[in-house]
């Protein structure tokens, strides 16, 4: 009866192992030794991003870092380790709602040390209160401008969302229907930009 009984419980822990469905995911992120790939993955809020492992025992830990860096997730998330193949094994789902910028890593062993760390942003869903123009095309010369962001002029914006702790993120992509891409804040507690050193002297 007890060899029944654990032969029992065997099949049903692989059965919950083999119930991961990473199809239909809006996005998908590749784990193996010792990476995330994409390292860095943009997605809308509500988004459903899915871990597949390619090689090695790795689990996804959205929830303190394995290594003592400071992250400050709007949410946290995680998904149990298991063991890849080449055709790439479902960790599961992740779906993040609240935007924002989210660490993770992988907290087997010494992998986070190894390099085995990932970010994922969160962007805003378009809601009514998203800009629905853009601004006037600008008639400066461009000798005369030290532009951060749009198509008229050279950016010297190397980094909208630099990763400060801030709770909010940034869609650099946004089209409030007009064919100009405007920047939409979300989330907004504070907000910086990295740009690059620009010597101003000779504009007027």
């Amino acid at each position: 009866m007890r060899n029944i009984l654990l032969l029992s419980m065997a099949v049903f822990g692989f059965g919950l192992v083999q119930a991961q469905d990473c199809t239909g995911a809006d996005h998908t992120v590749l784990a193996g030794s010792y990476y995330y790939t994409p390292a860095s993955l943009t997605v809308t809020a509500g988004e459903t991003i899915a871990f597949l492992n390619e090689a090695g025992f790795h689990d996804v830990n959205g929830v303190a870092s394995s290594t003592g860096a400071t992250w400050s997730n709007p949410e946290s998330f995680s998904l149990s380790a298991n063991s890849g193949s080449s055709g790439g094994v479902c960790m599961g789902t992740v779906t993040l709602n609240t935007p924002g910028t989210y660490q993770y890593d992988c907290s087997i062993g010494s992998h986070a040390s190894l390099g085995m760390v990932g970010t994922i942003i969160v962007e805003a869903a378009a809601t009514s209160n998203s800009p629905t123009d853009n601004a006037a095309d600008p008639t400066l010369d461009a000798t005369d401008v030290a532009s951060i962001y749009g198509g008229a002029y050279t950016s010297i914006a190397t980094n909208f969302n630099p990763f400060w702790g801030q709770s909010g993120s940034v869609n650099t992509d946004f089209d409030p229907g007009t064919g100009n891409l405007v920047l939409l804040y979300s989330n907004l507690n504070y907000q910086g930009t990295d740009i690059a050193a620009t010597n101003l002297a000779s504009m007027t």
